[in-house]
């Protein structure tokens, strides 16, 4: 797994409208819900949530990668989600 991590941060440096984000809640299971839990905040160009590499399956409180059309939408997604309780015990942090 960590070399997977690892790789996904080394591809994501470069771009400064990238966010990391952690801990998302278990509803999260896909790159669209991704997309779709931070649409609201900005312009969403891409989402990349961390899976499990043999089954696929996101694990519960993982992280993703958002990119956003702007640095500003990447901003204001922070802005907007950073602390965020949800249902479940999980924040973005």
């Amino acid at each position: 797994m960590e070399a997977f991590v690892e790789k996904m941060i080394g591809s994501y440096l470069d771009n400064t409208n990238s966010v990391l984000v952690i801990d998302l809640p278990i509803f999260i299971e896909s790159n669209s819900d991704l997309a779709e839990l931070c649409s609201p905040y900005g312009n969403v160009t891409s989402a990349d949530l961390a899976v499990e590499l043999e089954s696929g399956y996101a694990f519960p409180g993982c992280f993703g990668f958002v990119s956003f059309a702007t640095r500003d939408d990447a901003q204001n997604a922070i802005n907007n989600l950073k602390g965020v309780q949800w249902l479940t015990p999980t924040t973005i942090s």
